[in-house]
């Protein structure tokens, strides 16, 4: 009867603990990322509501929907709008009313915002931001790539504000 003899060597247990460790970050990594806030933004303008006093039904509505696909409560404060030309944020009244949901956790997880479309010109609206109980900006903008126009406005302020700064140095 031959006899099996198996040698474990130094190396190959330096192999099998680099595997098992690899693995085991990974597996930490995975679990971190799942157990974090992670705020989905969606941007459903030309929307009709019925059968709710609240809000006319002839008029349009932009929606702005907010889910959290992750595992950790995020609290929703407030949503705005930024717009080509505006150097602020147009807030949405409705990120603030106390009927809509603002905790997202497991059980909700998902608001919507509404607003009047007619209020102002949606399509100079870029972006979408959506602030959460910790100061913490959520952006969504509505074109991948910068166009030419939001690169041009982006320069055109951060010109203007170097040169306010500038004259009210010398004054």
């Amino acid at each position: 009867m031959p006899s099996i003899s198996i040698q474990i060597t130094a190396s190959m247990v330096a192999w099998y603990a680099a595997i098992v460790s690899t693995l085991a970050v990974g597996v930490a990594v995975y679990n971190a990322w799942r157990d974090s806030a992670r705020p989905q933004i969606k941007w459903e303008p030309n929307r009709m509501i019925f059968g709710d006093p609240d809000f006319p039904e002839d008029v349009t509505h932009l929606c702005v929907g907010v889910t959290n696909r992750g595992r950790r409560p995020i609290r929703i404060e407030q949503a705005a709008l930024q717009v080509y030309g505006q150097s602020g944020h147009l807030l949405l009244a409705h990120s603030f009313s106390n009927n809509r949901i603002r905790v997202l956790d497991e059980q909700n997880p998902s608001t919507s915002i509404l607003v009047r479309q007619d209020l102002f010109d949606i399509k100079k609206v870029y972006c979408v931001v959506v602030v959460d109980g910790t100061g913490r900006t959520y952006k969504k903008y509505l074109k991948r790539f910068p166009t030419f126009t939001r690169a041009f406005l982006w320069i055109r302020s951060k010109l203007s504000n170097t040169l306010l700064r500038l004259k009210q140095l010398v004054t």
